[in-house]
């Protein structure tokens, strides 16, 4: 049993006056009740070691002006210097329980404390026996209840099973009982699609396959790339389909698949609310109380008569979603839409704008900001809290931006372009600045890229290799010299002795997940050319002299760095065919286009 130390109450020191003379005259005799009294008042150093069973869990202790509440079954041992010992004292007894302390010695300073939790007669408990990554709904008999740490107790009765009615995430649960006492033991999952099959993985080890798309009797299946969980369900689209079907599959009857009649090419969790995009009808379905029904557009408060055309794909930042809409009757009048509140808002860019960036609207000293280009492709951005009137005039234009990049630095979001004058941050007048951009422009980058989390940059590479006598291929890639988050900066060689290598670190250079998974039409530009994924990236470090050429593949954040493998071909890094599926908080999920069947797992540090 692990012991934890918790120091209490005050270090006393003690001063005794002490002295001498040179006098030869006796001493005055000290009183005996007063060296009895200064003996009473010394303190002594007291530890108390308390262990109890699971049921104690929210048991409160009082010990010598100290209060403490069990938060798990492990020991913990208190100390306390005090002139006499005092005996501790049990609260916050839970429901439905009778819980007993029994002290005992072990030497004239040390003692133990053993509590014991018992059911009263005719009560059930249930609790957890691992971290829950999400709170589980049970029902019992008549009651239904949410468990997170805690243990909730109900009257027996009869003749009733237990189940869970909800899951609250993407995790399996399996339930023991002893005692009376029910204990569920959860283990999170990520999804992972690799050749036509969907799988859940709990760890790098272990997945189990919950849908083959090729063994489906319901005619061809094709899974779309926006597959997820939602209320309890895994839902799909099968992009085989003209239109692409709504399924959803039940997570604890992996057999059990229904079809919706929706239709969509993307699918959104936003708030509580299931979302479903369709481009090609020019729709959104949302789903709400099990029913899906057909969302209008808001603009303010009212529901506008205007009929918008979807013309981009669902762009994120953070828990915000956007889609860019046009106006059917004037196409270049566009507006961002946002998702928030069981509605959905039109919020119009001005006219400035003729064609949005790949980039979401971004929130700088508490105004929204958008990004688009004007009728000369110079970039635009737009302040969308001002009047339309006013947004009709851009805040500010960039000529010949090269590529462009946002990124988070606590609350506040950056707009950083790259152009003839380098890489510069975009300001107005008595803003804020992100940092001090110079050691960044020593560099002489001719890229900026990654996400709200990470800051990179680095040098744009061609290379001509050569597939056979007579047939030579041109490949793009950089090389990734500059990784920031927060205050946290690396340089090139920083990043050289993560790795252990003193050979460039290598990213692909055209690496939009966007283009390399979906196939739905996405006018607007791609601004920002190198992703990150939530703080990661994907590199190469190895040979890439020719198409033959191998290396080692590494997932790369500011504070991690995982080999993914060994042996990996320059060819398919090179052509963009590896990217990051998903991060979850336990897992990395790699996919490897190229081979379709090859699903790379990484389980992540800083969660665990």
């Amino acid at each position: 049993m692990q012991n934890r130390t918790l120091l209490v109450g005050v270090l006393a020191v003690l001063l005794n006056g002490c002295g001498g003379s040179s006098s030869t005259e006796t001493p005055p005799k000290t009183d005996a009740n007063t060296q009895l009294g200064a003996e009473s008042n010394k303190e002594t150093g007291y530890t108390l070691n308390v262990e109890s069973n699971f049921l104690a869990k929210g048991v409160a202790i009082s010990w010598m002006g100290t209060t403490l509440t069990l938060a798990s079954s492990e020991a913990v041992t208190l100390t306390k210097k005090a002139t006499k010992f005092e005996e501790p004292a049990l609260n916050n007894t839970p429901n439905n329980m009778t819980c007993n302390g029994k002290l005992s010695t072990t030497n004239d300073t040390a003692y133990r404390y053993a509590i014991n939790c018992e059911l009263n007669e005719g009560y059930i408990a249930f609790t957890q026996t691992t971290e829950l990554m999400y709170p589980i709904t049970v029902k019992y008999g008549q009651e239904t209840f949410t468990l997170s740490s805690n243990i909730h107790t109900v009257k027996q009765a009869q003749a009733s099973n237990y189940e869970i009615v909800s899951f609250g995430g993407p995790q399996d649960c399996e339930a023991s009982e002893a005692q009376g006492v029910v204990g569920f033991n959860c283990a999170r999952y990520t999804l992972a699609y690799s050749h036509r099959k969907l799988y859940k993985v709990y760890n790098k080890d272990h997945k189990a396959l919950i849908f083959d798309a090729e063994n489906y009797h319901g005619g061809m299946f094709r899974i779309s790339p926006y597959y997820l969980w939602f209320n309890d369900a895994i839902w799909l689209i099968n992009a085989e389909e003209p239109a692409g079907n709504v399924y959803s599959l039940s997570v604890t009857n992996h057999s059990n698949i229904q079809k919706h009649d929706v239709h969509a090419n993307s699918l959104l969790v936003n708030g509580d609310a299931l979302y479903a995009l369709s481009y090609s009808q020019n729709q959104i379905h949302k789903l709400a109380n099990g029913a899906w029904k057909s969302v209008n557009f808001y603009k303010g408060e009212r529901e506008t008569d205007i009929e918008q055309i979807i013309v981009s794909d669902i762009v994120h930042n953070n828990e915000n979603a956007y889609i860019v809409t046009a106006d059917k009757h004037d196409p270049q009048q566009l507006s961002y839409v946002t998702f928030e509140d069981g509605n959905i808002h039109a919020k119009p860019l001005g006219s400035a704008i003729v064609s949005p960036a790949s980039t979401p609207l971004f929130k700088f000293d508490n105004n929204n900001y958008a990004i688009g280009f004007n009728i000369d492709n110079q970039l635009v951005v737009n302040n969308l809290d001002g009047l339309l009137e006013e947004r009709n005039e851009a805040i500010t234009t960039i000529a010949d931006v090269t590529n462009a990049t946002l990124w988070q630095h606590n609350e506040n979001q950056y707009l950083f372009v790259n152009n003839s004058d380098g890489v510069q941050q975009f300001t107005t007048e008595g803003s804020s600045n992100a940092f001090d951009t110079t050691e960044l422009n020593n560099l002489s980058p001719d890229w900026i890229g990654g996400d709200l989390k990470l800051l990179i940059a680095g040098k744009r590479h061609e290379q001509t290799l050569k597939v056979n006598e007579e047939e030579n291929r041109v490949v793009e890639f950089a090389t990734l010299e500059y990784l920031r988050q927060g205050d946290k900066v690396q340089n090139e060689a920083q990043l050289k002795k993560r790795l252990n290598t003193q050979s460039p670190i290598y990213i692909n250079y055209n690496n939009s997940l966007l283009e390399l998974k979906y196939e739905q039409r996405q006018p607007a530009k791609q601004i920002t050319p190198l992703h990150a994924y939530q703080g990661f990236l994907l590199v190469y470090v190895g040979e890439n002299e020719s198409i033959q050429s191998s290396g080692q593949l590494w997932l790369l954040s500011t504070d991690e760095a995982h080999l993914v493998t060994d042996n990996f071909a320059w060819e398919i890094f090179a052509d963009g065919d590896i990217f990051i599926e998903q991060i979850d908080p336990l897992l990395a999920i790699i996919y490897n286009n190229y081979a379709r069947q090859r699903i790379y797992t990484v389980e992540l540090d800083k969660y665990l």
